[in-house]
């Protein structure tokens, strides 16, 4: 898994250990955050660093040998889907917004793959 490439979409606790998977394999993994930071950074139970900042213990797991980086706009999304080999994203049980992300993904580089991680399935 040396040179896949995985694209984690602002991921919940699924996604997150999706990609957490993938970077455990050797996968390059990047994890694209809002600007406000992944709900995971803060999610109970906390851990408080030397300088006192408080991180998620979750996140501090998941996102283990993941690089994350902050996207307001997602006009540059389409740029990282052609990079990606993978893009991980999570349906927040929106079914429709799902498929519509799957295709957009699509237009931008087919050979792409897109997992949708759900709790209860897309239907």
């Amino acid at each position: 898994m040396k040179h896949v490439r995985v694209l984690a979409l602002d991921p919940d606790l699924a996604a997150a250990y999706c990609a957490r998977l993938f970077a455990g394999a050797g996968a390059h993994v990047v994890i694209v955050e809002p600007s406000r930071g992944s709900a995971l950074r803060t999610a109970e139970p906390t851990l408080v660093d030397v300088n006192g900042n408080v991180r998620g213990a979750l996140w501090e797991h998941l996102a283990a040998g993941s690089q994350s980086i902050v996207i307001d706009d997602d006009a540059h999304l389409d740029t990282l889907f052609r990079w990606a080999d993978v893009v991980v994203s999570t349906c927040d049980g929106d079914a429709d917004a799902a498929m519509r992300l799957r295709e957009r993904v699509r237009r931008a580089d087919p050979s792409t793959v897109h997992v949708v991680t759900s709790g209860f399935g897309l239907t």
